[in-house]
Formats: structure tokens, sequence, C-alpha cells
């Protein structure tokens, strides 16, 4: 009876010791296939890819509402395309399409050195309406003494590359479509969606992110000075909202995962600041250069 039951105490060892060497073994055999939860990619890496696509020196979207921002001066009145930067333009085009009443405006732009933490270079293309007291189309911002008391604006495509100290991101594509009113005050107020697609390396200290990824973006009561763009930056006031959805390498040592992942954007602008939530988490970037504030 004790062989017998030291039998059956053998056989239970053996099967224990088994079933853990099989289990350990396919832990390792899976070791580089482990995925993580949405928090391994942390919101300020977010935040990071969106102040960029917002910034004004990145050829983000407040680069381009201060090209809209400079068609609604007076001194536009017998020209187009007039911009406030002239320094940091390599080539501009403007046409008029008499049949859809429109221009139609190509940009190309530079910004930083390419050697340097922080450089731009993009092209976009515009279509721009002037919109009398009525909503009719009218050639330019001033007609026979008529401000147009709106604009629309929309940007059509582009591309493009930029980088700052710990991003470097090649767009994809890029789409707006944006209505400003009180063009004849003050101050401009911009409502209208934004849309860009890109591809972001992002740097961390134990290695880096791919994010290929898309940025759909709500603007709600932007405001921004009427007919120049200098220091836009430091005066454009508004709310900004939408999603960030990406398809994200995470490259670190020998392993690659690959992760989904969706994040709600809060953006307020305003006091020389873009203050960005990431499904609430809040992070501080100044608007002109896109860097993270302390």
């Amino acid at each position: 009876m004790k062989q017998k039951v030291k039998h059956l105490w053998i056989i239970s060892t053996i099967s224990i010791i088994s079933l853990l060497i099989f289990t350990m073994g396919c832990e390792k055999k899976n070791a580089t296939e482990v995925t993580f939860s949405d928090d391994s990619i942390s919101n300020e890496e977010i935040a990071l890819s969106v102040a960029a696509s917002i910034g004004e020196n990145t050829g983000g979207a407040l680069d381009q509402f201060g090209d809209a921002l400079d068609q609604t001066g007076s001194e536009n009145m017998n020209t187009l395309w007039k911009v406030s930067d002239t320094e940091n333009i390599a080539s501009h085009t403007a046409a008029y399409d008499s049949v859809r009443q429109m221009w139609i405006i190509h940009v190309v732009r530079e910004r930083g050195n390419p050697s340097g933490p922080h450089y731009a270079y993009f092209e976009r293309t515009y279509n721009l309406q002037f919109l009398d007291s009525n909503g009719d189309p009218q050639r330019r911002m001033i007609v026979d003494g008529d401000t147009a008391c709106s604009v629309i604006f929309k940007i059509i495509d582009g591309d493009g590359r930029h980088t700052t100290p710990r991003l470097s991101q090649e767009l994809k594509a890029i789409s707006g479509n944006w209505l400003l009113t009180n063009t004849n005050l003050e101050m401009v107020t911009m409502n209208g969606s934004y849309y860009r697609a890109a591809v972001d390396t992002i740097f961390i200290p134990r290695g880096s992110r791919i994010s290929d990824h898309t940025l759909n973006l709500t603007f709600t009561d932007v405001v921004g000075p009427r007919g120049t763009r200098r220091d836009l930056s430091q005066e454009v006031s508004g709310i900004v909202s939408g999603t960030y959805t990406a398809t994200v390498t995470i490259i670190k040592s020998s392993t690659t995962i690959i992760r989904e992942i969706q994040r709600n954007i809060y953006i307020v602008l305003g006091s020389g600041e873009l203050n960005i939530q990431v499904n609430g988490e809040q992070f501080r970037f100044d608007p002109e250069t896109c860097d993270l504030k302390s």
C-alpha cells in the first residue's frame, strides 16, 4: 500500500513539474508577443503629436488660421496672396476662379534650420471666398467700399514634414472647412472642421513610438485679429475638440508591439498657451514652437 501511494505521489509530482515547464516555455515563447494596455502609450506622447499638428511654426492649424486672417485686412483690396510672414515663404500663387467665384491659393513655406531642433517644410492649397452681408460672393475683401462680412476658407490638400526636439512627422493628408465671421470687425471668429493624417516618430528615453494616426477636430469660436498673423499664437483664443486615432508601433530593445488606440482631445487656446487635454489629462504647450511647458 505504501509503495502504491509513493508511486502515485511520484506521478503527481512529475505531472506538476511538466505543467510548470510547459507553462514557462509558453511564456518564454510569447514574451515578444505581449500586448500592452493603452496606458503604456502615455497621454503626454499623444499630446506631443497633437500640439505639433496645431502649432503655428510646425505648419499646424494655427499656421493655416494665420493665412486665413491675413486675407481679411483692408490692405488686400488689390493684392492676393498678401501675407505678413513673407520671410518664411518659398513661393505662393493665387488665381481667381470666376465660375466658382473663389480664389485658389498655393503656398510653400519653410521655417527653421533642417539640422536644428525645430524645422518645418510644407505646401498647402486653399480655396478662399469672400462673402458680403447678404452671403453673396464678392471678388475681394473690399469691393466698392463694401467690406466682406464673412470668408469661406478651405484647406484642400497639402504635404510636408516637421521636427521638434521630441518628434518627427511626415504628413499624409490634410483638409479643413472653416467659416470666418465678423471679418469686417477687429476680431475674427472661426468655426469649422479640420482633418489631418500623418506618421509621427516620437522619441522616448528607452525607445521610440511610430504613430500612424488621424486627427479629427472641430473648432468652436476660435478668435484671432483681423488682417495679420503677427504674434498670432499670443492672441488667438477658443476651443478645439475631437479624436486622435492611431496604430502605434512600440519599439523597445528587440521587442516590437503594435497597438490600436483612440483618445479624446480637448484643447483650450488662450493666454499664449496651447492647453491640451488627452482623455482628461492636461498638458501645456507653447503654441508657436510646440514645446511642452513645465
